[in-house]
């Protein structure tokens, strides 16, 4: 109960307890494990997580969650060898299938991994996480209109916070793509910080649609400030504020705020800070930024799509001529949609 209505200390509190009268219990690791994945709290899951593996090295329940930790901890190896076991005990369950579709995610091998990830739905179409993470790799490979099926689809299996991101994320690439779902991505937005307002993704999320239209850039920031009380290790947060500030073409204040991202270093971070170098036209900090990333994670798409762009850049050309922008063919209505009443505090 605590876990869901957003209360890390208490929760983890309750299965310490619980551990104290049931020690090395396999639930309570797993379930620790998984509620510390929840907070991005990735050493702290993936010390669970392996705790769980010595208590029962055959259990395959949630271990699925496992190979996602490991894969955010850029762990390759590690999840390389859980793989391996997983589909050694069981190759009939669903969770191999999904490890091993996040093991491809994390070489780079988006297709290979949604072909993992459809034959663990094959296994069980009723197991949410698989649906949620082909939606995922369906907005990777730029197929949003497919991904909103998938997210639509974990969604109605299990309402989580994630597939709900999953749902907004899509329609706001519709958008980016001409495709007007605005409306339903600042509805599904209200939605969640609704339902979970105590979570600091609700209001990322409500700040990311916002942002989406220049005369809403003032309730994004607060969004995303709010955000940031709630949670103020939140990367996503902190970047939507960077991006405002970056369109405002403030980059040298973009750029104080990501320097204080740095204590985090994860890939996503090196490679955020080398996207405001290189608007700033400080390639050489760009390109020790992206270098930075790829040591953390060789497979970064952003961080070797950035780094593409800023040897042309580097070259004389033109990286952005065919790009065209659509959000000006929008339509302008339902702009407000009473906004401050989900951002005030």
């Amino acid at each position: 109960m605590n876990a869901k209505r957003g209360r890390y200390r208490a929760s983890m509190d309750a299965y310490d307890s619980l551990e104290q009268v049931f020690p090395n219990n396999l639930h309570c690791l797993l379930q620790k494990g998984k509620l510390e994945m929840d907070h991005e709290f990735y050493h702290q899951a993936h010390l669970n997580f392996h705790r769980a593996r010595q208590v029962d090295d055959q259990n395959v329940a949630m271990m699925d969650f496992h190979a996602d930790c490991l894969r955010k901890n850029n762990a390759r190896t590690q999840l390389n060898n859980l793989v391996h076991d997983l589909f050694d005990t069981s190759d009939s369950h669903t969770e191999p299938w999904l490890a091993a579709a996040y093991y491809s995610d994390m070489k780079g091998e988006h297709e290979t991994a949604l072909q993992f990830c459809e034959r663990a739905i094959m296994t069980d179409r009723r197991y949410a996480p698989a649906h949620l993470f082909r939606g995922t790799l369906l907005l990777t490979l730029h197929r949003p209109e497919h991904a909103l099926v998938s997210f639509t689809t974990s969604c109605k299996l299990a309402k989580t916070l994630d597939a709900y991101a999953g749902m907004i994320s899509s329609y706001c690439d519709l958008c980016l793509k001409g495709v007007n779902r605005y409306k339903e991505a600042v509805t599904t937005a209200k939605s969640v910080v609704k339902l979970f307002p105590q979570k600091a993704q609700s209001y990322t999320l409500l700040g990311s649609v916002f942002a989406l239209r220049p005369e809403m850039k003032e309730h994004a920031r607060k969004a995303f400030e709010r955000a940031l009380t709630l949670e103020p290790r939140k990367l996503a947060a902190m970047f939507g504020l960077v991006d405002l500030l970056v369109h405002d073409g403030n980059f040298a204040l973009a750029i104080d705020k990501h320097v204080a991202c740095n204590l985090y270093p994860r890939d996503e971070v090196f490679t955020k800070l080398a996207d405001v170098y290189t608007l700033n036209k400080q390639f050489a900090d760009a390109m020790t930024q992206y270098h930075r990333s790829l040591s953390v994670n060789p497979a970064s798409v952003d961080a070797l799509r950035g780094l593409d762009r800023l040897e042309k850049l580097m070259r004389g050309e033109d990286p952005d001529e065919m790009m065209n922008s659509t959000m000006e063919h929008m339509d302008e209505q339902e702009d407000s949609m009473e906004a401050g009443e989900y951002i005030a505090s």
